[in-house]
């Protein structure tokens, strides 16, 4: 997501602390997907900084603290999370192409993060961009990792 900080920047309206609040939470979510993938080695200093976002970063956020209805998107981006982990156990192809979209469910809280600061039409527009700067997280490598 580095080469996308600009254009979040804008449709932030400038906001830092939103910026902030999508950077945190993008880093904790590579962290927690190491950890349950077990395919990188992740190291203590990272499990504590991921465990020190989210109980210290997280809550004092001022765009959080100013929407409360992020924490029920979040919420809602965990528990695809969750059910992307059990659809990629089954090895259906239908099954891992609907855990790769449902792991693009981080992208949903950034989007309202974007439509707390700056209103529907930025978050269109970030809904967009999200989705089409993935980098190397792509299906066909998804799909090569998972066997189908």
């Amino acid at each position: 997501m580095i080469e996308i900080q600009d254009e979040l920047m804008r449709l932030c309206g400038g906001d830092r602390d939103a910026l902030a609040l999508i950077n945190g939470f993008w880093s904790q979510c590579e962290t927690w997907d190491d950890l349950v993938d077990k395919d990188v080695d992740t190291s203590a200093v990272a499990v504590n900084q991921m465990m020190t976002w989210a109980m210290f970063e997280l809550p004092a956020n001022p765009v959080y603290r100013a929407h409360p209805a992020l924490a029920l998107v979040l919420r809602l981006t965990v528990a695809n999370w969750f059910a992307a982990n059990a659809l990629e156990k089954t090895k259906s192809r239908e099954d891992v192409v609907t855990a790769y979209t449902l792991r693009c469910s981080p992208f949903d809280f950034f989007v309202a993060v974007v439509m707390c600061v700056s209103g529907p039409a930025a978050a269109d527009e970030a809904a967009l961009l999200l989705r089409t700067s993935r980098g190397e997280d792509r299906l066909d490598a998804y799909l090569s990792e998972h066997g189908v």
